[in-house]
């Protein structure tokens, strides 16, 4: 069961660090961002 808690845990790292990475993404790059994750629907402006 801990072993099962631990991968859990590295998951959630590993998502939470991902979704950091897309924000920054689409601070610099916004039209990329959309054109890569057309499931995420932005009302930026």
């Amino acid at each position: 069961m801990g072993k099962v808690l631990f991968l859990i845990a590295i998951y959630q790292v590993s998502v939470i660090a991902a979704c950091a990475q897309s924000i920054r993404d689409f601070n610099s790059e916004p039209s990329i961002y959309i054109n890569h994750k057309p499931h995420i629907i932005t009302t930026k402006g």
